[in-house]
């Protein structure tokens, strides 16, 4: 049984990195994490109190959610581009209800982590560039080590590393998360094009292969 268990894991590692094998998903990732970066700069750089500040507060979730939805979409639409004809499509079982769950109470968890720094007022603040870091990088060694994909680990530790230089920079919490998630963006955005671009020169589209 041990042995036939590690084949169908390792079966189950080899679709779900399929997924990530053109580098797209951290191409929008990234530009998902640069929108976040000039809302936040937005809201640093207005005027505290103000009706403009407190619309962009309001606004901040929207911006999240629109761009979450529309990365998904664009994603999904240059597979069916670029990867598909390439190297097929892989379809992925639904997360389960137990996935969600945990999803949901790591979103929460982040929320009440966020709610109480800013209930402690601003010098709690400036520990947030770090504990997004710290937070994100968890995210991404998780996917590291289900997926068995050596540049999330990098991507983990990067993301430690400016957390952390950001804080002891002392930078405010808005321009301090703007920093971090606007450097953590280009970084993934940079990665993933990497990926596709080495994606792209070691595959052909399947009418190209099969003429001959």
């Amino acid at each position: 049984m041990g042995p036939v268990s590690g084949d169908v894991d390792e079966a189950r590692k080899r679709a779900y990195r399929y997924w990530y094998e053109d580098g797209l998903s951290e191409v929008a990732v990234g530009c998902l994490f640069i929108l976040i970066a000039l809302a936040l700069g937005v809201q640093a750089i207005l005027p505290a109190g103000s009706a403009a500040a407190f619309l962009s507060e309001l606004a901040f979730p929207v911006v999240v959610i629109g761009g979450m939805w529309a990365a998904r979409r664009l994603v999904n639409a240059a597979k069916e581009r670029i990867t598909y004809p390439r190297t097929g499509y892989v379809r992925y079982r639904r997360s389960g209800p137990r996935r969600r769950w945990l999803s949901a109470l790591i979103g929460g968890g982040m929320g009440a982590i966020a709610a109480f720094l800013f209930a402690q007022g601003p010098a709690s603040l400036a520990w947030l560039p770090l504990l997004q870091g710290l937070i994100v990088g968890a995210v991404l060694l998780y996917t590291g080590s289900r997926l068995d994909l050596l540049r999330f680990y990098a991507s983990a530790a990067l993301s430690v590393l400016m957390g952390a230089a950001i804080t002891l920079g002392g930078a405010a919490h808005l321009i301090g998360s703007a920093a971090y998630f606007g450097g953590l963006g280009v970084m993934l955005a940079a990665m993933g094009a990497f990926t596709l671009r080495s994606y792209l020169r070691q595959t052909q589209p399947t009418s190209e292969t099969g003429e001959g």
